[in-house]
């Protein structure tokens, strides 16, 4: 228990996963219009929206495993300080947890489907995908050629993540347009920062960082693509006055890539914020409005 003590401190990042999965659910919540003050006091509604927090929650720490788990060879060289490759864990222990963790994840899927079938459903398109990521859809050697096509096959999970918060609290949320928007504003956002993470020109060559890859312009290019994905969302949410100067912001600094590449930690920071502001931007608003510092 110890060793697995070590391995979760050092590689599970609790409050950050606490602080995306709680916003998750409650843009998901506020997307549906549900935040009246006498709502928001009912204990019975707050022990509900734990639930969808707690799924995001279990889907990001699985998600970080795995990649623990598949990182192993590439970490004995590039990252030998962490815990699979210095010995705190053995490769298989890790493998079994994952096997069990998604069988625990089916188990939930089918535990909220009883109550909220087109949330239980989201959830089990969720676990299955994310199994499919875990076996790199069986086609690990021909995807790690093309980086971009990876990412974007590992990135597009979020899609029913987010379904999944807004289906908890309304299950006609599928057919809502908002719905894709806040989909993609947060698919954007979290593309942007697994692209801003991984600036580091002195990177190791194992760790294939996009740098590495395509160069630098290439790299903001990309990075332009996917913002532009987060603003399309934030247009179609009516958030685009609260978003669209950060993502603006962040673009600019992209430029130090170009004039002052030891900065790059500025760019990931930065890119670290705005992931979190564009998770909680719905919440944020309609709490706003709620309190009436807001029209």
């Amino acid at each position: 228990m110890g060793a697995w003590i070590t391995f979760l401190k050092e590689r599970i990042p609790a409050f950050s996963y606490l602080l995306l999965a709680i916003g998750l659910a409650a843009s998901g919540f506020a997307l549906n219009k549900l935040t009246a003050g006498p709502v928001l006091a009912s204990y019975i509604l707050w022990t509900i929206f734990a639930i969808p927090a707690a799924g995001a929650f279990l889907f990001f720490t699985v998600l970080r495993i795995m990649d623990e788990y598949k990182d192993y060879d590439k970490d004995r060289v590039a990252h030998p300080q962490r815990p699979l490759p210095r010995g705190v864990l053995a490769p298989a222990q890790v493998a079994r947890a994952v096997n069990g963790l998604v069988v625990f994840m089916l188990i939930c899927a089918f535990a909220v489907g009883i109550a909220y079938r087109p949330a239980g459903l989201a959830y089990l398109l969720l676990t299955g995908y994310l199994w499919l990521m875990y076996r790199e859809f069986y086609a690990g050697a021909w995807l790690a050629d093309r980086p971009i096509l990876y990412a974007a096959s590992h990135q597009v999970i979020l899609l029913p993540l987010c379904y999944f918060s807004a289906l908890f609290f309304d299950p006609d949320a599928w057919r809502r347009a908002v719905t894709f928007s806040f989909a993609i504003t947060v698919l954007g956002a979290f593309f942007t920062y697994e692209i801003c993470r991984k600036l580091d020109p002195n990177a190791h060559p194992l760790i294939g960082t996009y740098l590495s890859h395509y160069g630098t312009l290439p790299t903001i290019g990309l990075a332009v693509g996917t913002v532009a994905l987060s603003a399309l969302g934030a247009l179609g949410l009516g958030l685009g006055p609260l978003l669209w100067p950060f993502e603006l912001l962040l673009l600019a600094l992209m430029a130090l890539l170009i004039f002052a590449p030891h900065r790059f930690r500025i760019v990931e920071h930065a890119a670290s914020l705005s992931l979190v502001l564009h998770v909680w931007a719905i919440a944020l608003i309609e709490w706003l409005r709620v309190t009436g510092l807001t029209a």
